[in-house]
């Protein structure tokens, strides 16, 4: 498992199988059976998916927290 440490976070959702909170970050399980634990919170992570953050096109989100 891959820890990333930062405030801002690009993940092509194309990419991950799925997602779900893990201690104080968030865990993305990939497709290729890779995971990638970030700082960002669970919360902040489904915030701003709702929000539309997400570019359709690309199925890319954008996080900054």
């Amino acid at each position: 498992m891959s820890l990333i440490k930062s405030h801002n976070y690009t993940i092509n959702l194309d990419n991950v199988q799925y997602f779900k909170s893990f201690g104080d970050g968030t865990i993305f399980r990939m497709i290729d059976d890779k995971a990638v634990k970030i700082t960002c919170p669970y919360d902040v992570v489904i915030h701003q998916l709702a929000m539309g953050t997400v570019s359709p096109a690309k199925k890319i989100i954008n996080l900054e927290y």
